[in-house]
């Protein structure tokens, strides 16, 4: 913006230059003249005169007279308007200029790429890391409220494993972008790092602060299942991680979140029932599956698990872990039937084209907590035409 005010500024500086030449302001001059030509008549009017000869003669020096005054002060108007238009035009460049470069911030231009440090390798750009990191410091010296600054400062800790000062930088962009979803997952991260794969209170409540905006995020999802291990909870690690298997894309991803369920599974005993799927025929490919506890015949779910479609055939259980909500879980309900749905277009809406197996419903609620309860074995077909 500064260079543009320069430039504007620069333009009206030559407009004043240039305005007499183009004629502008002409329309006083011939104001003033037909105001001297009534001046002229009323003074004949006036004046009694004998003589036509010496009201012509009258009327001659009169207007003699008038035009001396008028060229006397289109003179001097003239000369002081050009010296006013010299001055401007030479004052408003340089007080333009002097603006331009007291706005200009030398130390930031200095800045530019600094983005790189954002796909730099922790390992490969090591050097380039630190070279930014030395310029990023001595920058946000003078100039901490510069939130883009402090993000790249931040990016580099954390590629360099200084994760204190990593949080410390990301804090400081907390406070000139809070609402920026990627500051709070990136300062999250860097808490957590910095205690050693810990939460505490404040970094549980940033977690459950981004995740009301966005449920399924998996790198905070994750972070709350490691936290959860930590202290002993295998049983909330497993729900955190099977939210976070919804917004997963990545196969090898979620192949390693799917192992990591099923060994912190073995940790406890939570009743529900397991559910062995397979499917018949070629599985259409980037299908989702759904597994759904719900009441028979249809309504609000009890548990639902989602899987990609391209690990069956696969086993899941359904319990309490994978209810839809503390208020409504499988234990709870008198009766249910379980969904096992295919879909091509990965909805949770049911739609003509899905395979969809379903069981026969169970009475008894309280055989989930028998350990020798057998588990549905669920057999996919394509749909008839």
């Amino acid at each position: 913006m500064s260079v543009i005010g320069f430039l504007i500024l620069a333009v009206l500086a030559a407009f004043f230059v240039f305005a007499p030449k183009l004629g502008i302001g002409r329309v006083k001059n011939v104001d003033a003249e037909v105001a001297q030509k009534e001046l002229l008549l009323e003074r004949l009017d006036e004046i009694e005169i004998d003589s036509s000869d010496q009201q012509s003669e009258l009327a001659t020096d009169i207007a003699a007279d008038l035009s001396q005054a008028r060229q006397s002060t289109t003179q001097s108007n003239s000369g002081t308007s050009s010296k006013w238009l010299i001055a401007l035009a030479i004052l408003i460049p340089v007080f333009s200029f002097g603006l331009y470069n007291g706005l200009i911030d030398r130390d930031r231009n200095a800045l530019r790429g600094a983005e790189a440090v954002l796909t730099l390798d922790a390992e490969t750009g090591a050097d380039e890391l630190e070279h930014w990191r030395i310029r990023l410091e001595d920058y946000v010296v003078d100039h901490s409220d510069d939130g883009q600054i402090q993000f790249l400062l931040g990016q580099v800790y954390l590629k360099q494993s200084k994760y204190e000062l990593a949080a410390g930088a990301f804090a400081r962009t907390y406070e000139v972008s809070p609402g920026d979803l990627n500051v709070r997952v990136f300062w999250l991260q860097a808490r957590f790092l910095a205690a050693r794969g810990r939460l505490d209170d404040m970094s549980r409540n940033l977690a459950e602060e981004i995740l009301s905006d966005s449920p399924n995020l998996p790198i905070v999802l994750e972070i709350l299942a490691l936290d959860a291990v930590a202290i002993g909870q295998p049983d909330q690690a497993v729900a955190y991680l099977n939210r976070s298997l919804a917004g997963l894309r990545d196969p090898a991803r979620i192949v390693s979140l799917v192992a990591a369920i099923t060994e912190l599974r073995k940790q406890f005993k939570v009743p529900g029932i397991d559910v062995r799927i397979e499917a018949e025929g070629e599985v259409p490919h980037g299908a989702t599956l759904f597994v759904v506890a719900r009441p028979v015949g249809g309504g609000m779910p009890y548990a639902v698990v989602r899987r990609p479609a391209m690990l069956l055939p696969l086993a899941v259980r359904l319990d309490d872990l994978v209810s839809m909500s503390d208020m409504r879980t499988l234990s709870s309900a008198e009766q249910f039937e379980v969904v096992v749905r295919l879909s091509r277009s990965g909805q949770a809406i049911a739609q003509p084209d899905d395979w969809q197996w379903i069981s026969e419903p169970f009475q008894d609620t309280a055989a989930l907590s028998q350990e020798d309860l057998a588990p549905l074995q669920a057999l996919l077909t394509p749909p008839q035409r």
